[in-house]
C-alpha cells in the first residue's frame, strides 16, 4: 500500500508548506505597506520638524507709549516689559541725544526718584500702554554711562535696546530707563515690541500624523517579524 504524505495537498494551492511559505515570503505586501508607512512617517515627521522650528513664522505686537506732556525721564516698567511673550525691542525716538538703558527694576527707580518722570505700568485692556506721571525735579544726572545698567544703547535722534524673554517679576526683575540726557525732555516717540515664534498649529497635525504613520509601521514590523503585536 502506498504510503501517505504529511502534507495534504489543497485545492489550486499547493501543500499547506508551501501555503505558510509564500505567506511569509519576505517582499509580500505586509512588507511593502510597512515599508511605506515607514517612510511615510520619516517625511511627515521631518516636515513637520521643520514647521515647529526652522519654518516658524514670526509674530510681532509693538504698544507705542502715549507721553504727553514730556518728563525728562521714562520709565519702562518689568510688568510691561513681561506683560507678552517673546524678545523685547525698545525704540525710541527724539530730536536730540537718546539713551535707552536697562537695569534692575529697584536701580531705574532709584535714579528716577525725586524727578518729574513717566512710568509705563504695563498694558490696559485695549493693548494700549498705561502711563503714570510722578512730579518733581525737573532734571536728573545724566544716566549714559552709569555702572548701575547691565545693558545701555545710545544714539542720536534714535536708539534701539534688546533685551531678549522678559519675564522675571520677582527679585531679578528688570526696568528700562528712558532719557535724552537728564535734563531735557526725553524722546517723545518710545515704543514697546515682542516678538515670539509660537509652533504654528499645522505643524502639530503633520507631526501626529507621521508619530501615527511610525506607529502602524512598527506594529507591522512586529507582525512581519513573527514577534507579538
Amino acid at each position: 500500500m502506498a504510503g501517505v504524505s504529511g502534507e495534504a495537498p489543497v485545492a489550486g494551492h499547493g501543500t499547506r508548506r508551501e501555503l505558510r511559505a509564500s505567506r511569509a515570503a519576505p517582499g509580500g505586501p505586509g512588507r511593502r505597506r510597512t515599508a511605506l508607512l515607514a517612510l511615510l512617517a520619516v517625511l511627515l515627521l521631518g516636515a513637520g520638524g521643520l514647521l515647529a522650528t526652522v519654518a516658524r513664522p514670526v509674530e510681532s505686537v509693538s504698544a507705542a507709549l502715549p507721553l504727553a506732556p514730556a518728563t525728562p525721564l521714562v520709565v519702562l516698567s518689568p510688568q510691561l516689559l513681561a506683560s507678552r511673550d517673546g524678545q523685547v525691542v525698545v525704540t525710541a525716538r527724539g530730536d536730540g541725544p537718546v539713551l535707552l538703558a536697562r537695569g534692575g527694576a529697584g536701580d531705574v527707580a532709584a535714579w528716577a526718584r525725586g524727578t518729574t518722570s513717566s512710568s509705563a505700568t504695563g498694558l490696559d485692556d485695549d493693548g494700549g500702554v498705561r502711563v503714570e506721571r510722578a512730579d518733581g525735579a525737573a532734571s536728573a544726572p545724566d544716566p549714559a554711562g552709569s555702572d548701575l545698567w547691565t545693558a545701555q544703547q545710545r544714539g542720536e535722534g534714535r536708539a534701539q535696546l534688546r533685551l531678549g524673554p522678559s519675564s522675571a517679576l520677582g527679585a531679578g526683575a528688570q526696568a528700562v530707563l528712558v532719557a535724552s540726557d537728564g535734563a531735557s525732555p526725553a524722546p517723545a516717540r518710545v515704543e514697546v515690541t515682542w516678538s515670539s515664534r509660537p509652533v504654528p498649529p499645522p505643524a502639530w497635525v503633520v507631526l501626529g500624523a507621521g508619530a501615527a504613520c511610525a506607529a502602524v509601521a512598527a506594529v507591522g514590523a512586529r507582525r512581519g517579524a513573527g514577534t507579538p503585536a
